[in-house]
């Protein structure tokens, strides 16, 4: 005698569980691979960019309207037995494939990928304040870094701040690098698009006599790790070549004092915990108050 098939809530209660619980809800409902799928979704929309926020809220509904669909249109009876069988869960057997779920889903975002909420105007034009990007976490998945890559460490300072800092990748192995007059050059040759970088002196997003603005990054070794600053002499100084196992990072907005490899020196290749995939940024119509904090924008 076999054991009568465990009894489904009803569509209205499916589509309740299902909205206030995400996916969990839905896992109640006994759409196991429904769930699979919803969550393999909910990566996708992370990797595009998508806020958590409104990932979940999409999650939610799309699971709203599975469930009901699961359990209205009787989807589960459709499927092969042995993946009936599989699908059909009790209460207790859904709670706990739940929570594997969602630590599996946080152990994947704290080192495989992750959504950063960006906070700061130091990569204006291409990050502002607010933004959301994705960021590849695994050393694996992100390769090896390049000049030009947008990359997320803490601070060198083991003094200083420890929030995420994000800046761009100007020189690796072997490099010189320097800012003459808010010009970045690598070996000597200029390695700001042209174009773009018109855009912003156009826009009053680049302070030519800025301290930072006409600056080589040299060997900060031996300087004073609580220092804000390096010391003014290393404006006299011609720049270092990039160690082996290190990059120089530089910020993009060049209208303030933001912290890189100009204050702090080269960067271990070590300290990197994330490469972002943000995309190009639009110079047209840029404004002052693109890349100038609210309460240094001019009026």
């Amino acid at each position: 005698m076999t054991a009568p098939a465990p009894r489904l809530p009803r569509p209205w209660l499916a589509t309740v569980l299902a909205l206030l619980f995400g996916s969990w809800g839905a896992l109640y409902t006994s759409g196991v691979l429904a769930v699979l799928i919803f969550l393999m979704y909910l990566a996708l929309l992370a990797m595009v960019g998508v806020s958590p926020t409104t990932s979940i809220l999409i999650v939610a509904l799309v699971s709203g309207a599975g469930a009901w669909a699961w359990v209205r249109l009787s989807l589960g009876e459709r499927l092969p037995p042995a993946l009936r069988r599989f699908d059909r869960l009790s209460l207790r057997q859904a709670l706990l494939l739940g929570a594997v779920m969602v630590v599996a889903l946080m152990l994947f975002t704290r080192t495989a990928f992750t959504v950063l909420n960006y906070g700061g105007y130091s990569m204006a034009p291409t990050l502002l304040s607010g933004d959301q990007v994705s960021v590849v976490v695994a050393p694996a998945l992100r390769g090896e870094v390049r000049r030009g890559d947008l990359v997320s460490f803490r601070s060198p300072w083991k003094n200083g701040p420890r929030s995420t800092i994000v800046s761009r990748v100007a020189g690796v192995a072997g490099d010189r690098v320097e800012v003459r007059k808010g010009v970045l050059l690598v070996n000597g040759k200029v390695a700001d698009i042209p174009a773009a970088f018109s855009a912003l002196r156009a826009a009053g997003c680049v302070d030519e006599e800025l301290f930072l603005n006409n600056l080589a990054v040299v060997d900060q070794s031996q300087t004073d790790p609580s220092a804000d600053l390096v010391v003014e002499d290393a404006v006299l100084l011609a720049p270092t070549p990039v160690p082996a196992g290190s990059v120089a990072v530089i910020s993009d907005n060049r209208s303030d004092l933001f912290m890189d490899s100009r204050s702090f020196g080269f960067l271990p290749l070590s300290s990197i915990n994330g490469k972002l995939v943000a995309p190009r940024p639009d110079y047209a119509g840029m404004r002052p108050e693109d890349c100038l904090p609210p309460t240094e924008r001019r009026r």
